[in-house]
């Protein structure tokens, strides 16, 4: 069985990140799966780069300035730029033998100028089973990545909250219209890394009369793992007797990661018992994550793209925070409990699949501080903790380890095979 894996890079931002430890564990059981991206970043047998030459990588620059601008001029806030695709531009990589070779197209993230629309379209008439991961909403919509409390998408998108000139056939109708034409003749199968996701697909006008499974992404239970978690403060710098929170993302300064709403909880926690700001600790991750008048101790950590390094974190704090807004599976609450470190989010999008509540953390009310602060505190105070780090490792073995997803990966490719 020959899978060739599509995404716009190979390890940078989350799809990404996912969609290589997807390649990495079906390579394993069929040596021949390759991965495809416009951008290669590893040193990764197997995986095709298409940024190799000084031309190449020109206009791989090109093309992503052209989608930007196509939207830009039309955006309504300057924050929303990189929320919608207009998927105007790519390059065609139906003629490339790693698509031609192959058995069956497994698409994952492939926006910001890497595959049009048209570009997709091409690969569908290959006539070679074509799977597409959803690790957001766009598959579905008239443009953007997530769409909020906007619900048009079930219909045919129009009055787009992104666009400083909304209209009934505005751009995300137009756009809309143009996939409802292109999915119309592609055989495209959707799988779903949440029930959440698969939920908003199966409801909307685009997928919902497509066939739609839903299969985690996998992680690495042998490299994120519980660690000494004295031994790991010591090796990092950091101190013993303080409660470590942590927080992470790809960039810190996204809207819809909500990283304000854990400064916010940490102001009011230390304005409540002001010895908090002694005893608590923060830890950041991730682009943009410098930031200036914490409300406790502060240990800013650069971006990291190395799993050993990540999982030394998560295995170094007692709970890692996540008041996302609106979000998949994000692959840091995984990351988490696997290392045996409870989490506290939001109770939005695919994140109860991950989190028990009060089992293997805490899910508070989405946008509620006061409910955040509460998780915060569950987890500080709890009795038996030990417990709870027990369950939290639990959870991520039994239903998202590399075996368990791989095993489900396979079936479902051999059944579009066959």
């Amino acid at each position: 069985m020959k899978i060739t894996i599509v995404n716009t890079s190979d390890i940078r931002g989350g799809a990404a990140i996912a969609a290589f430890r997807l390649f990495k564990v079906i390579h394993e059981k069929f040596p021949g799966t390759r991965m495809l991206a416009r951008e290669k970043l590893s040193l990764t047998m197997n995986v095709r780069g298409l940024n190799n030459t000084f031309w190449q990588r020109f206009f791989i620059k090109f093309r992503f300035v052209l989608e930007a601008i196509s939207f830009i001029y039309r955006s309504k806030s300057r924050e929303d730029w990189f929320a919608f695709s207009t998927a105007c531009t790519g390059q065609n990589i139906s003629h490339l033998p790693e698509i031609r070779d192959a058995d069956l197209i497994h698409l994952h993230w492939i926006n910001s100028g890497f595959l049009s629309l048209k570009n997709i379209s091409e690969i569908a008439d290959t006539g070679k089973p074509v799977v597409w991961t959803l690790h957001d909403m766009w598959a579905f919509t008239g443009g953007c990545h997530y769409s909020g409390s906007c619900i048009n998408y079930l219909e045919n998108c129009g009055n787009c909250l992104f666009l400083k000139s909304p209209g009934s056939k505005d751009l995300s109708y137009r756009i809309h219209r143009e996939k409802q034409k292109l999915w119309a003749s592609a055989n495209i199968s959707f799988i779903a890394v949440s029930y959440w996701m698969a939920e908003c697909a199966r409801k909307s006008s685009l997928a919902g009369s497509s066939r739609i499974v839903v299969i985690p992404n996998p992680i690495d239970t042998e490299v994120y793992k519980p660690a000494d978690k004295a031994t790991i403060r010591d090796e990092l710098g950091l101190p013993q007797s303080t409660f470590l929170i942590l927080a992470g993302a790809a960039n810190l300064q996204d809207k819809r990661k909500g990283f304000v709403y854990l400064m916010e909880a940490l102001r009011q926690m230390k304005e409540t018992i002001p010895e908090i700001g002694r005893s608590f600790g923060l830890i950041t991750f991730g682009k943009a994550s410098n930031i200036d008048n914490s409300p406790v101790e502060y240990y800013p950590q650069s971006y990291l793209k190395d799993d050993y390094a990540i999982a030394r974190l998560y295995q170094a704090a007692d709970v890692f925070v996540l008041p996302t807004l609106e979000d998949n599976l994000p692959g840091t609450v995984m990351e988490s409990l696997a290392c045996g470190t409870p989490v506290v989010a939001f109770n939005v999008g695919g994140i109860p699949d991950m989190i028990d509540h009060k089992t293997t953390g805490y899910l508070a009310e989405l946008k509620n501080v006061s409910d955040l602060i509460e998780g915060i505190n569950w987890v500080k105070s709890h009795p038996m903790i030990q417990q709870v780090e027990e369950n939290c490792r639990k959870k991520v073995v039994e239903n998202f380890s590399n075996e368990v997803v791989a095993a489900k990966y396979i079936d479902f490719y051999r059944s579009l095979i066959q």
